[in-house]
């Protein structure tokens, strides 16, 4: 997918997944904001040779939910990218835990001083 309408459209039936092409090569590369659309929806970076580096800053940029590879990447190249990737997860799971928490208290702090 490259274009927001085109993008709407697709998201409006519903698919399981949604391809963002991430080669600079193709005519299909996306560069851009990816509109808001259900979550039901795995946002799907598809690469090409790409840089583990680079992969994983687009992962969180555009906050997919997975990735394809279509280029020559071996198996120590998905096996580190997987690690990277769930290490990374961890993390962001772990520091959105922390951010509920603080909320969380800030909120109980703001009932004590009301009562």
């Amino acid at each position: 997918m490259k274009f927001t309408e085109n993008i709407q459209q697709l998201a409006d039936v519903n698919p399981d997944y949604m391809g963002f092409i991430f080669y600079e090569k193709s005519k299909r590369n996306f560069e851009g904001i990816i509109p808001e659309f259900s979550n039901s929806i795995k946002k799907t970076g598809v690469f090409v040779n790409e840089y583990i580096e680079i992969v994983i800053s687009l992962v969180e940029e555009y906050r997919l939910d997975a990735v394809q590879l279509h280029g020559d990447e071996s198996v120590d190249y998905i096996t580190e990218l997987k690690k990277q990737l769930a290490e990374r997860r961890l993390l962001f799971i772990d520091e959105n835990k922390q951010i509920k928490k603080k909320k969380i208290s800030i909120i109980f702090q703001k009932m004590k001083l009301k009562l």
